[in-house]
């Protein structure tokens, strides 16, 4: 129980990324089309208490935590489709596909060189899509030593915890919240978020002139 409630904080950051992906993009697409930007990153509290909601019903049927994914924002931002109406479409073919075993089956004769194509260009879209946020956003990198770090040391325990483990998890047991091993990716957003609150409680010195 405490193991999942532990998720459900690290699912937060990667929604709260998400949300302001989709912003970003839908904002750029309602600028082309000479509309006014929806600016959906203003709702991030009721993207939380939705995904919140969801992680609650979830645990009831014995489900894990969830979160929005950075699967679907890529798709959207490669198609540049964000119809309401075809997200909706996907995903009721994603539940007729989890209960009907021969339209999985139709989906898995796809050619694995097809299918892994699509995923060597999709994922790192993701990541492309995290860059292009920190652009956006106005993130100093150069006259920001902490946010470098603390990027630096997500993506070093996130990256190299997994190609060193090719499961996902540390094999550093903790009782009750996780026995069998902890989730790199936990690892890596609690490590990236204490880091933050030391840089917070203790300010780095601003860069000075040479």
């Amino acid at each position: 129980m405490l193991g999942i409630a532990v998720l459900a904080i690290v699912t937060a950051p990667e929604s709260t990324a998400h949300l302001y992906q989709m912003s970003l993009y839908i904002d750029a697409l309602a600028k082309d089309i000479g509309r006014e930007p929806k600016r959906i990153k203003d709702l991030i509290g009721i993207n939380l208490i939705a995904d919140g909601a969801q992680d609650i019903v979830a645990g009831l049927f014995g489900g894990a935590a969830g979160t929005n994914y950075g699967e679907n924002n890529s798709l959207m931002a490669i198609t540049r489709n964000y119809s309401v109406a075809v997200l909706m479409v996907a995903g009721t073919i994603a539940l007729c596909l989890a209960f009907i075993g021969k339209l999985a089956a139709l989906i898995a004769t796809i050619p694995v060189a097809v299918t892994g194509g699509l995923s060597m260009y999709l994922f790192p879209v993701i990541g492309m899509q995290g860059i292009a946020l920190m652009q956006e956003e106005k993130v100093d990198l150069v006259k920001s030593p902490a946010s470098l770090s603390v990027g630096a040391v997500i993506l070093g325990i996130g990256i190299g915890g997994t190609a060193i483990y090719s499961s996902g998890v540390f094999p550093l047991n903790i009782p009750i919240l996780f026995p069998s091993g902890v989730p790199v990716i936990v690892c890596a957003v609690f490590a990236g978020i204490l880091l933050n609150l030391v840089y917070l409680k203790f300010p780095p010195p601003a860069l000075r002139n040479q």
